[in-house]
């Protein structure tokens, strides 16, 4: 071979093995080096920057008249998901395209104050017109911020935008208290709007509230539309009009916290048909009654109400007025009277007793902002994604220095040796193939080459209907930049908020969602691996029940536990006041009892202070454990990314435990709170979701609840150890300067001067606080464990007295004389001037009705 064919051949092989390194390494160092993107949840939108919404440039055409029914009424609840309802009418050719809904995310640059763009998404449905049809089409819509208007446009199979108008809207505020009524005669209903159901103590506070008449024809079937309500009442309705799909969104509204009202009276079981046998409940012999209270209401005819499950809450005169039961996370109040005839349609004192009804029932009206559910419930970790392992870069650098080595040196000293070195001319092309392939075949095993999809869902299990209400967290990832698509493989509403991410665009269009026959989104002009993020809401079928039973004798708290549900379980881990205990696993079909010897601390972490992934791993440094046991290779790097997502899930949902304790109204108050957590790694979603087309790599991370609550009422004794009742600081009685949290047991007195008291003695603060106690009678004795120190001062309050005394040490049996008629024990605590940090007093309580 002449020198020239030689350098030819020498140029060749350094070309293909540039080429092939070159092509290995690219796919991974998008991955290496790319940018973490940052996001955060905007949520709603603020009222003072709202204005009036940004409106496109009318397009008409005769060819189409379209008229659309937004929300209620042309009001909508920010937050929710709003009804949108469109008729079009075709009166030119025959026409295919889409029919598309503009939202604002945000309303012009000022209100994020960096310049940023008018941010939209884009809902639509697929439209099929022949010529001459009228047809009804329906793009519900999540709508999180406020918009004075809406745009619907209809654009063909090109992209032509072929009409384009702006329909009037008005936003309500998220703490709108929403309720639908479904009755014959609607007037009668009309004393309802003047109804303030917000239950709170401070009473200038005036509710936002909005009532919707409904018939069978046009009341929601879907649960999603009806999260906007708080109540729904049917009264002089036959219910057995609306059809099994409107049914069933009532019940699943009602097991996720909705308050369903009935009449009956004169018309007996009318409203309540649909519901008999799920409620299981019937009303029978009408008959007129005489009333001592509501003396206008005499003559009304009420029914005998038969129920499982079902207490009165409102009576006069011994007659039961209203009866309900707790359904889920909801209630059923079930009418002894028609609430849509005279007398008690136009009686003065309606309202009063049907607000009655609420507080009696403990039915706890919390409608903050709607937002506030989907933020405490949306998982930002299903963003986080397992990186590259190491393993697999150094395998493929392997492959390239082995090829360098191979097809360089040795093949030409093997043909030169041979005499064949005009061979090369295809031996180096078809080794670089080879290799070439060799590397991409682990890529692709090593390699994140594909979609990413991250799965976290919270799921509540305090239904008893063998479903789960699942909250679930989808992050879709790609390697690609542009458009990225994320088709589920099953149809479920889609909630997307605006992301705030380091977007380099001045294109304001953020996603397109198709709210048609399946649940489709595309998020344009993204990066590579950018976080693109909505969340889901499904009705989980577990398989069966989870039974959770507690209770309390002494100060052993017994739990029984019993699997009836097609999953296994890993971790349970049980909250209740500041202590987490864990209880290891259990499988399906699996029963487990326990007996916790509360006052044992060495049985439980005291979670205070610490995070959730610290409870998760019984940890007071869960981040660093974790980080020890990787580079130990005692936890592989799926292990601790496993455990640093639930770890991180589980903390979001402890914090939201006041939340969900708080909507369970006197219930919770009554007794002692609690909450299971266990986790697995099971798909929640149907198999088959799409990114960009193609089936993604799924990460799935679970974390089920059960909230329980054990009555004071019903147990036959307890001792109550310290830290199981948490004071509660009263801040107008309060005097100086001082910083606390009691969830994480900390007090610090700040004051750099003193304060006068009435007595003329100097203190750095003074700090009132009350204890919540159990039902009174059956209190025996309580004991407060202060501080035990000169320098401050405990008082306890003598409600016989009216004034405060000095604290004793030991246990208090004179329990009229210190515990309120609200069932309140109130202490006063004056700190010395310094600054210094102090944990809060405790309270053990020791009762029952053994001795009652």
């Amino acid at each position: 071979m002449n020198s020239k064919k030689r350098k030819m051949v020498s140029f060749l092989a350094i070309l293909l093995v540039i080429i092939m390194i070159i092509g290995t390494i690219a796919p991974f160092a998008q991955v290496i080096f790319a940018s973490p993107v940052t996001t955060t949840s905007t949520g709603v939108g603020n009222e003072e920057t709202g204005g009036k919404t940004s409106v496109s440039s009318v397009i008409e055409n005769n060819s189409f008249d379209i008229t659309a029914d937004i929300g209620f009424d042309g009001e909508y609840i920010v937050g929710s998901e709003v009804p949108v309802r469109v008729t079009i009418k075709n009166n030119g050719e025959d026409f295919k395209g889409r029919l598309d809904l503009k939202v604002y995310l945000s309303y012009d640059d000022s209100v994020y104050g960096y310049g940023e763009p008018r941010k939209y998404v884009i809902y639509y449905v697929d439209v099929d017109l022949p010529k001459g049809t009228i047809k009804d089409y329906s793009i519900d819509s999540t709508i999180n911020t406020l918009n004075t208007s809406l745009e619907l446009s209809l654009k063909d199979n090109k992209g032509k935008t072929v009409y384009r108008n702006n329909f009037p809207v008005k936003g309500l505020s998220p703490d709108t208290i929403a309720t639908a009524i479904i009755t014959d005669n609607p007037r009668e209903m009309d004393y309802i709007k003047g109804l303030d159901l917000y239950m709170d103590k401070d009473e200038s506070y005036k509710t936002n509230e909005k009532i919707i008449v409904y018939d069978e024809s046009n009341f929601p079937n879907k649960k999603t539309i009806l999260d906007s309500f708080e109540n729904i009442i049917i009264t002089n309705f036959d219910s057995s009009w609306l059809d099994e799909n409107q049914v069933n969104a009532i019940l699943s509204w009602v097991e996720n916290g909705g308050n369903l009202f009935l009449g009956t009276g004169e018309n007996e079981n009318r409203s309540i048909s649909a519901f008999e046998d799920t409620f299981k409940v019937s009303a029978s012999n009408p008959s007129g009654k005489n009333f001592l209270v509501n003396t206008g209401l005499s003559g009304m005819q009420t029914c005998d109400i038969v129920g499982e499950g079902f207490n009165t809450i409102v009576e006069d005169s011994g007659v039961p007025l209203f009866v309900s039961k707790k359904v889920g996370n909801g209630n059923v109040v079930v009418a002894t009277f028609d609430m849509a005839l005279a007398p008690f349609s136009t009686y003065s004192g309606n309202n009063n007793i049907i607000k009655s009804a609420f507080e009696n029932g403990g039915i706890n009206i919390l409608r903050s902002d709607e937002s506030s559910l989907l933020e405490r419930m949306w998982n930002y970790e299903s963003s986080e994604v397992m990186t590259m392992g190491e393993t697999g870069i150094n395998i493929i650098f392997i492959f390239i220095i082995l090829y360098i080595i191979f097809v360089g040196p040795v093949l030409y000293i093997i043909l030169k040796k041979k005499d064949k070195r005009e061979y090369g001319w295809f031996i180096i092309p078809i080794a670089s193939i080879i290799m070439t392939v060799a590397v991409f075949g682990v890529s692709k095993i090593y390699g994140y080459n594909k979609g990413i999809m991250g799965v976290v869902s919270t799921v509540d299990l305090n239904s008893d209907d063998g479903f789960g209400n699942a909250y679930i967290s989808v992050s879709a990832k790609s390697p690609n930049a542009g458009k990225v698509s994320l088709k589920l493989s099953e149809k479920l509403p889609l909630n997307l908020f605006l992301y705030d991410s380091y977007r380099v665009s001045d294109d304001d269009f953020i996603a397109e969602v198709n709210v048609g026959d399946e649940s489709a989104i595309s998020f344009n002009n993204t990066e590579k691996w950018d976080d693109n993020n909505i969340l889901v809401t499904k009705k989980v079928d577990m398989g069966g029940n989870f039974d959770f039973d507690a209770s309390i004798q002494g100060n052993i708290l017994k739990l029984n536990m019993n699997n009836k549900t097609s999953h296994n379980f890993e971790n349970l881990i049980l909250n209740i006041r500041n202590m987490s205990f864990h209880l290891g696993d259990i499988a399906s079909g699996e029963s487990i009892e326990k007996d916790l010897d509360l006052s044992d601390n060495t049985l439980y972490i005291n979670k205070g202070l610490l995070n959730g992934v610290d409870v998760y791993l019984g940890s007071d440094n869960g981040y660093y454990d974790l980080e020890n046991m990787y580079k130990s290779n005692e936890y592989t790097k799926k292990q601790v990314f496993n455990d640093y997502v639930r770890g991180s899930v589980f903390g979001s949902n402890m914090d939201s435990e006041y939340l969900r304790y708080s909507e369970m109204g006197e219930e919770a108050k009554n007794g002692i709170t609690m909450s299971l957590y266990m986790f697995d790694s099971d798909s929640i979603l149907n198999d088959g979701s799409l990114i960009n087309g193609k089936a993604p790599i799924s990460l799935i991370n679970n974390v089920y609840y059960i909230d329980k609550v054990i009555s004071y009422g019903d147990m036959d004794s307890y001792d109550i150890p310290d830290g199981m009742i948490l004071p509660t600081v009263l801040d107008n009685e309060s005097q100086g300067v001082f910083d606390y949290n009691v969830d994480e047991n900390y007090l610090y007195v700040y004051s750099d001067k003193d304060i006068s008291l009435e007595n003329n003695t100097s203190v750095g603060a003074e700090v009132s606080m009350i204890f919540d106690m159990p039902i009174k009678s059956n209190i025996k004795s309580f004991k407060i464990s202060g501080y035990n120190m000169p320098s401050v001062k405990e008082e306890i309050y003598n409600v016989k007295t009216g004034a405060y005394e000095t604290l004793i040490s030991g246990d208090i049996t004179d329990i009229n004389s210190y515990i309120n008629e609200n069932r309140e024990v109130k202490i006063k605590i004056s700190y010395p001037l310094e600054h210094k940090e102090y944990i809060f007093p405790t309270i053990s309580v020791k009762g029952g009705n053994a001795d009652a």
